[in-house]
């Protein structure tokens, strides 16, 4: 269901206030992500193939976040080098450091972890560095240009913005189908994703002078 958005001039925190609570009435969020792995494997196969050595960054769910680390996992299998955001600052783009999902299998998944700032988790200083190619973005809106809303710190926008400055990159953004909206109010600032996917639907590719398309000439290389 598309909910509407309020006009450009209208506050972002006024939609952020409604997706947000509309991305936390999700019934069944496991099922989700299982829905999200299916449709957003062929896709993530074909952007993987492009790379030599992908690097892939995720995030620690939270706040009814549709969970990516399902997906991570299946990238790792395939042998791309997996990673979560580091907060470093107000102001700051983000780090990516070195983490897979083996090191947190069973009920005590994120203990290897430290908590970082608003309530996420992260890993410790001592891990590695990582350069992503393919970034799986959190978002609490979107719309059908590839516009997201965030949380309002502008981390992943100076990330793109930084990022795209170095080399071609994939940022995909992830979401449940219920936080589309018809326009995303969107500022000077703001970086526009490559690729949306969702639990019920995959869109894009959005950029003018985004990385190449992604081939679906063999559905049935999917990841594994």
């Amino acid at each position: 269901m598309i909910f509407p958005s309020p006009s450009l001039a209208t506050d972002k925190a006024v939609l952020r206030q409604l997706a947000l609570q509309r991305r936390m009435e999700v019934g069944d969020p496991a099922q989700a992500a299982r829905r999200l792995c299916d449709l957003a494997s062929p896709y993530l196969s074909s952007l993987l193939s492009k790379h030599d050595t992908p690097a892939v960054a995720a995030y620690w769910p939270m706040r009814g976040e549709i969970n990516p680390l399902p997906l991570l996992s299946l990238c790792e299998h395939v042998g791309a080098e997996s990673a979560l955001p580091v907060v470093m600052g107000n102001d700051q783009p983000l780090l990516f450091r070195h983490w897979t999902t083996e090191l947190g299998v069973g009920p005590g998944i994120g203990h290897d972890l430290a908590v970082g700032p608003f309530g996420t988790r992260q890993p410790f200083p001592t891990a590695p560095l990582v350069d992503p190619t393919i970034l799986l973005i959190p978002l609490v809106a979107f719309d059908r240009q590839g516009q997201r809303l965030g949380y309002g710190g502008g981390f992943y926008d100076r990330t793109l913005e930084q990022l795209r400055k170095k080399r071609p990159i994939y940022a995909i953004g992830l979401a449940h189908a219920v936080q589309e909206v018809e326009a995303v109010p969107r500022g000077p600032h703001d970086q526009a994703l490559d690729w949306i996917f969702t639990d019920s639907d995959v869109f894009g590719p959005f950029r003018a002078n985004a990385p190449v398309s992604v081939d679906l000439s063999h559905r049935g290389n999917e990841l594994e």
